[in-house]
């Protein structure tokens, strides 16, 4: 026998139908009222049975629908051997059509494992109690409603019996006369007395069977009022409706007062509010104005510390350092990277030596321009590597090649350099003086005449460039030191004008 598969609609277990397929299709094809009642006494292999998967740790009962093992006679050309004929797809549509019958009858999708059926009769057995306490809730709120309306028409009993009374109450007396009162108050009759026969009647009052029996449900009215005092009453009585009548115009005219002022109480409202709207709309205007200016303000603040920032780095750096870096290499010394001087092993050239001397003459102008300082003997005249000092006499050539025979011109224009450097070394130590520096300006390496620390900077002869080379590299390392001093000279003078700088553009 094959096995048809199922998956249950809820949790989508696989499920595997085994059993009675003949009477699956009976059942299914003819309707439980031809196919018989399940008889569970003859039950046998018929079951729904979930995936194996799912049936691991408990026994096989839990999760089974129990089919009738019954075997129908031939029905509608479904017997034994023609439903194996005819293949699964007759049993599947079979099965289909019991799902189908099953969920048309619950109004639930099937088929169903145990669990989700167990899961699904809980849920509705909730439901259920929650229905019923509902019910109960609704009958209590009920008997409650009936009880307060049946109070309700007792209490407008009694007060439509009061203003009965109240009614008899008021009507005058005649010792003649007894009135009386129906039940709606719009019928009134007049029973005259024995001895009162001769007064005519009245169409429009109702029989005596009619008034004797009305008569006996309301009670007589006792006698209240004489004439004198209905007349008192009633002046009584007009002279309060007057008052009322007063008190009522002056509320009316205290109401007319009051819409007045309402009225203009409005119209101030509504300026207010045109106000309202123009003060936001103005103070919106300044808000945003003033972010405007604070962005602005905190974009300057910016833009200010930045400024400083490059300010500081500004004055911590020297353009003369960066221009004319003096330093050493070797056994010479070095101005902007050109080596000043020659020995055998390095025989410079004389490109080179012109423009170191270019950059000497070139700086020690600038030194002394910056002091404003001019040298009583010579000038410089700096030309690059064909740089020149003038004096009286003439212009003394500061750039080679220059053969150590006739080499006078040269070492004079070499003197005249020297001579430059140490009258600026002269005014820089008259000026420390002056302002009481102390220890005053000093050259590391005294200058006296054609010597520098007693190394002279004449052209050596032959075999005597060392002597030279060291001559020109104390000469540079007294300009470096004469650099550093003006320096610091105008660093000085910078910090003195910047407080003055401040208040002039605070």
């Amino acid at each position: 026998m094959d096995s048809a598969s199922y998956v249950c609609q809820l949790c989508k277990s696989k499920l595997t139908v085994t059993g009675n397929f003949d009477f699956i299709c009976d059942y299914a094809l003819r309707g439980p009222a031809q196919s018989g009642v399940l008889d569970v006494a003859n039950l046998e292999e018929s079951f729904i049975v979930l995936d194996a998967k799912r049936q691991a740790g408990r026994s096989l009962d839990d999760s089974f629908v129990l089919l009738n093992p019954s075997k129908p006679s031939n029905v509608h050309g479904f017997n034994e051997n023609n439903v194996d004929a005819q293949g699964l797809d007759i049993k599947l549509q079979a099965m289909n059509k019991l799902f189908e019958l099953a969920s048309s009858a619950s109004q639930i999708d099937q088929p169903l494992c145990t669990d989700c059926s167990s899961q699904l009769s809980s849920e509705m057995e909730t439901q259920i109690q929650e229905t019923q306490k509902e019910i109960e809730a609704y009958e209590r709120a009920l008997s409650r409603l009936e009880k307060s309306a049946s109070a309700e028409t007792r209490r407008k009993g009694k007060q439509a019996k009061r203003e009965k009374r109240t009614l008899l109450a008021e009507t005058p007396n005649n010792p003649n006369v007894s009135v009386t009162n129906s039940l709606n108050g719009t019928v009134n009759a007049i029973e005259t007395k024995p001895n009162s026969s001769h007064l005519p009647s009245n169409p429009l009052l109702p029989s005596s069977p009619p008034l004797a029996s009305l008569s006996k449900t309301i009670p007589a009215v006792s006698p209240l009022l004489s004439a004198e005092a209905f007349e008192r009453e009633m002046q009584r009585l007009d002279q309060e409706t007057h008052l009322e009548d007063e008190q009522t115009a002056a509320l009316e005219r205290e109401l007319l007062a009051a819409q007045r002022v309402a009225s203009h109480l409005a119209a101030a409202a509504a300026d207010l509010d045109v106000l309202e709207d123009r003060y936001w709309h103005d103070f919106n205007a300044y808000v945003q104005d003033l972010r405007v200016l604070a962005e602005e303000r905190d974009a300057a603040k910016v833009k200010a510390d930045r400024s400083a920032q490059r300010l500081q780095l500004l004055r911590l750096s020297n353009v003369y350092d960066d221009v004319f870096r003096i330093w050493h290499q070797g056994p010479f010394g070095t101005i902007s990277g050109f080596r000043l001087g020659r020995v055998p092993e390095f025989p410079v050239e004389w490109d080179e030596i012109n423009a170191a001397w270019g950059q000497a003459v070139m700086l020690l102008h600038a030194m002394a321009q910056s002091v404003s300082l001019q040298f009583s003997r010579y000038r410089l005249l700096p030309m690059g590597s064909h740089s020149r000092i003038a004096d009286k006499q003439g212009v003394l050539d500061l750039f080679g090649p220059v053969s150590k025979l006739w080499s006078g011109a040269y070492d004079r224009a070499m003197m005249a350099f020297l001579a430059c450097l140490q009258e600026f070394g002269e005014f820089a130590r008259q000026r420390d003086v002056q302002e009481g520096r102390n220890p005053p300006f000093q050259f590391p390496f005294a200058i006296d005449g054609d010597r520098v620390g007693q190394q002279s900077i004449k052209m050596p002869f032959v075999g005597q460039d060392a002597r030279w080379t060291q001559a020109l590299k104390l000469m540079l390392a007294d300009l470096k030191v004469g650099l550093q001093w003006v320096v610091r000279r105008e660093a000085t003078r910078e910090a003195a004008a910047a407080p003055v700088l401040r208040t002039r553009f605070a």
